[in-house]
């Protein structure tokens, strides 16, 4: 077979342990990542093909790549060589003294004996950026190039090991930088602190995982459920941050705040990044090869053709397709997809506040009391076409023309504003989770479908049969399941546990762009008016408040007549 083909030869190779990995479609240990079920499926040159792409462009735990061509951050440390006239002759080549960015000088006096980050820096790659070796770094897609990594750095003598000797010795003044360092430690973190449950090669399953519910998150499909970005867009680095810390309640996610440093977070998040990266790719070339080079699919083209046919069919199709272009397109379709997240345009931010237009309402009723009589008499003679959807141009604001929209009594309204404007914004608040009541339990959002009535989760869709995306039959339970296959089941809102954070930016977030991978949907396109969705947030939030706290706000005061 041919050997696999990348985009491009920008490969750093990493090497946690100087050691080789063996590739195929049947070995996985421990130490190795994980194959997919998908490119298991496949006929064994199909999956040799997919191990070996996966593996040229990513390695193997102890032997990782940076992949340049990928949107992530693996960390670079600059450094200039000093001198290699102090190292014995034999060891010139693959010893000398250096300076590195963000460390002390060589036999500069310390506090410590030694850097706690020196370790580190073994097996990352050594790029040459002026000198006799700048732009003659060159590695080969499936195996690690020599003399192009750090097996060692002593800080107090500011001495770099290389693994092999590069000849001819750098010079001093020759500028290089070290690549990977921040994949290198979030790769020893992520094993510490997270391979347990999620599993060396990000697929959930880890050696913890079996008794969990809800399952760890399997990273290979590049969904995240919890996000600020908008409606199908991959997790910014700043929702992996914020779960890493704040940890998911109500799961086995911990909180890692106060364990861990900004800079491992950091790290951490940029290896789940590429651990994501990697294990959808993967999928994605399976996927490639999957309808015509799954075993099944091959047993079932041999009633036609010959087997050997169709295997000379796909070692054509993968020297001139899949390699060539197929890898390419589909890569520089996931590093699309990771960078656009990061863009400030895929932030889901709100128009308006949630307490500007009830601000602007008491400011306006308080600023116009000679033109409540006014009000009033517009609002009966209105009112029915008002509620019933019809669009009719009132003498007012747009926002206090809403309230009257979303069946506000204004009766009410404007009696509390000559009271005091505390009431006149207990009413006003009133009016939004009344509303918020109305979207949750109505036909166009159907909340109550999944969360049930008064939200605890027991809606009619967790007692029905759910068919499978993408085929014709049905999940073998009733109820409700997420995208990797896992039986999930609605908040029970009213406990006040929300997985994705509390906040009301979080719940409005959750409204707008769905919870990604789940049933629940993205209601962007429904609620395009920002106070309808902050009337529902604020109608959520309520329901884990104090049953006196929610009847303040919802139940009608007996002394006026409630609103319809």
């Amino acid at each position: 077979m041919e050997k696999p083909r990348t985009t491009s030869r920008r490969l750093v190779f990493l090497l946690a342990a100087l050691a080789t990995t063996g590739i195929g479609c049947t070995r996985n240990t421990p130490q190795t990542f994980r194959l997919s079920e998908k490119t298991q499926t496949l006929v064994d040159p199909a999956c040799q093909a997919v191990a070996e792409v996966v593996h040229a462009n990513f390695g193997q735990p102890d032997a990782l790549i940076a992949w340049l061509e990928l949107p992530v951050q693996y960390g670079r440390i600059e450094g200039e060589v000093l001198d290699s006239a102090s190292i014995p002759v034999q060891e010139r080549g693959s010893r000398f003294r250096v300076r590195l960015a963000g460390r002390s000088d060589p036999g500069k006096r310390t506090n410590t004996a030694r850097d706690p980050s020196a370790d580190l820096l073994s097996g990352l790659g050594v790029l040459w950026l002026t000198g006799e070796h700048a732009g003659k770094t060159e590695f080969s897609p499936t195996q690690p190039p020599k003399g192009v990594h750090v097996a060692g750095f002593d800080p107090a003598s500011g001495v770099l090991h290389l693994a092999e000797r590069v000849n001819p010795p750098p010079q001093p003044g020759d500028h290089f930088v070290l690549v990977g360092e921040r994949l290198q430690r979030g790769n020893v973190l992520f094993r510490v602190n997270c391979a347990e449950c999620h599993g060396i090669t990000g697929d959930g399953n880890g050696p913890k995982a079996g008794g969990m519910n809800p399952r760890p998150r399997d990273y290979r499909k590049g969904i995240f459920k919890f996000t600020s970005t908008k409606p199908g867009l991959k997790p910014a680095r700043v929702d992996l941050a914020r779960t890493i810390r704040q940890g998911i309640p109500g799961t086995y996610m911990p909180s890692f705040e106060g364990d861990l440093s900004d800079e491992d977070i950091d790290a951490l998040v940029e290896y789940v990044r590429w651990l994501s990266m990697r294990g959808e790719l993967e999928l994605r070339w399976a996927t490639l090869l999957e309808a015509d080079y799954s075993r099944q699919a091959v047993k079932e083209q041999s009633e036609l053709v010959s087997v050997q046919t169709v295997l000379e069919d796909l070692q054509e199709y993968l020297k001139d397709v899949f390699f060539a272009a197929d890898v390419p397109a589909e890569t520089e379709a996931v590093a699309d997809a990771w960078r656009q997240a990061d863009d400030p345009a895929s932030l889901v931010m709100p128009k308006r506040s949630p307490h500007q237009t009830h601000d602007e309402l008491a400011a306006w009723f308080l600023a116009h009391r000679d033109r409540w009589e006014e009000l009033l008499a517009w609002y009966r003679e209105h009112r029915a076409a008002l509620t019933d959807g019809q669009d009719v141009s009132a003498p007012f604001p747009d926002r206090v023309t809403r309230l009257m929209r979303i069946g506000a009594d204004l009766e009410r309204i404007v009696a509390a504003a000559g009271r005091s404007e505390q009431e006149l914004r207990r009413e006003l608040k009133r009016a939004s989770l009344q509303h918020g009541r109305r979207l949750f339990v109505g036909d166009v959002l159907k909340c109550a479908s999944c969360h049930g009535e008064e939200g605890h989760g027991d809606g009619p869709q967790t007692k029905e049969l759910q068919r499978i995306p993408g085929k014709n039959e049905f999940y073998p339970e009733p109820g409700l399941y997420d995208d990797w296959g896992h039986k999930i089941h609605p908040n029970d809102l009213p406990r006040g546990i929300y997985r994705g954070g509390k906040r009301p930016i979080d719940i409005y977030r959750r409204i707008y762009s769905g919870i990604k991978g789940t049933p629940m949907a993205s209601f962007a396109t429904t609620l395009t008016d920002d106070d309808d969705i902050w009337d529902l947030v604020a109608y959520v939030l309520s329901l884990s408040s104090s049953q006196p706290e929610r009847n303040a706000g919802l139940a009608p005061d007996s002394s006026t007549r409630p609103a319809e």
